[in-house]
């Protein structure tokens, strides 16, 4: 099996193709693991955000042969905490290690960036469906602790009106020194 091969991206990649090909990945990826959560036609994200992100270089992206197989985003939260969010791989890559090498480039990015913790954010119904049941078992495996869980109308309000069930965010942190 080939190992995926991560690019973090610089604004001279933002090319129409490449912009689009990142939006749809993740909104293909978001739609199979939250269609159940939302209003129909709810997309994660839009080729204006993708573009923004590229040319703030916010993004990583994994390849396989060639092709992009996934990609993340990474943030700066607090002075001492840093963010990814957006991880997603391309369906015909699940289980490939896309996911896992995307999280550890977010890690390895952060740590060189000074970051003391990891952030990442679960938006999922309650209680949560197959998919997010077995993304908060993996980010635990891989070393995430729960915070702290709030109503989605608290921690994020522009999502509360699109929701078909009751949803909440839970933030888990990870230590990275």
């Amino acid at each position: 099996m080939t190992a995926p091969t991560l690019c973090h991206v610089s604004p001279k990649d933002a090319t129409d193709t490449t912009v689009g090909r990142v939006t749809n990945l993740i909104n293909e990826a978001y739609q199979w693991s939250e269609a159940e959560l939302w209003i129909k036609d709810k997309e994660r994200t839009n080729t204006m955000e993708i573009k923004s992100l590229f040319e703030n270089r916010m993004i990583i992206l994994a390849y396989i042969e060639d092709a992009i197989s996934g990609a993340v985003k990474i943030e700066e939260i607090t002075p001492e905490v840093s963010g990814f969010s957006m991880l997603s791989a391309a369906m015909e890559n699940m289980g490939r290690g896309v996911g896992r090498a995307l999280v550890a480039a977010a890690e390895r990015w952060a740590r060189n960036s000074g970051y003391q913790k990891m952030e990442i954010e679960i938006v999922r119904s309650d209680p949560p469906n197959d998919h997010k049941s077995f993304l908060q078992d993996w980010y635990t495996r891989l070393g995430y602790v729960e915070q702290s869980t709030y109503p989605i109308s608290l921690r994020i309000p522009e999502l509360a009106p699109l929701q078909r069930m009751i949803c909440v965010s839970t933030l888990y942190h990870k230590r990275l020194q």
